[in-house]
């Protein structure tokens, strides 16, 4: 089990839809150096934390919204010998795109972008239980806004140049990552290190 598998269902979801060229993931808001507080991602085996942009046409991308809370649940585990937790992990997706893009352009095009980004992510167990060997897998959307300024503020605070024009189409839309997983299920830090590294252990050369 781990919080990137429900996320990459989602980004094969919005990687379907005409409107991005560029999806980035999991993201934090870090101080970048300026005073600025910006979101930034980890491109693969980087240590080095990299600003998003905007600038292309179409982007989107996650950032978790609060705590990631966990609850015992009694009610469900059938499994004396182990114990069943609820994780939720709050995340706020952000999807910004080009007008132009959009058919039949107007007042509602922000609303109808929200509406089909929730109809694609939202999820009721599916193949993604299976693929995060969990008991339950859900994913749901919670809350949205379309204000670009309010976007703006609580994404690029202190920034002064826009990385995203008003007349661009902004979303940011809470959704809630539900799973239900014994703690067997629950990965270790090592459970991420390539198998092949785990099998070299055995053969380094002695000095």
């Amino acid at each position: 089990m781990s919080i990137q598998e429900p996320i990459d269902f989602m980004i094969a979801r919005l990687e379907a839809m005409p409107y991005f060229s560029t999806i980035y993931g999991l993201t934090e808001q870090l101080d970048n150096g300026q005073g600025r507080i910006v979101p930034v991602y980890y491109p693969d085996n980087s240590v080095q934390p990299t600003e998003i942009s905007i600038a292309k046409a179409g982007a989107t991308y996650f950032r978790k919204r609060g705590n990631v809370t966990i609850a015992e649940n009694t009610d469900q585990n059938y499994e004396a010998c182990d114990t069943l937790y609820t994780i939720t992990v709050p995340l706020r997706l952000i999807a910004i795109t080009k007008r132009k893009y959009f058919p039949s352009n107007n007042a509602y095009s922000a609303d109808r972008l929200a509406s089909e980004i929730i109809k694609a992510v939202t999820v009721q167990n599916s193949d993604l239980k299976n693929t995060m060997n969990v008991k339950r897998a859900h994913i749901r959307a919670r809350t949205y806004s379309t204000s670009n300024r309010t976007i703006l503020n609580d994404e690029f605070q202190g920034i002064e140049n826009a990385q995203f024009n008003m007349e661009d189409i902004a979303i940011g839309l809470d959704v809630d990552v539900i799973i239900d997983a014994y703690t067997d299920c629950i990965e270790t830090a090592c459970d991420y290190v390539p198998k092949f590294y785990l099998l070299l252990e055995k053969y380094v050369a002695l000095p």
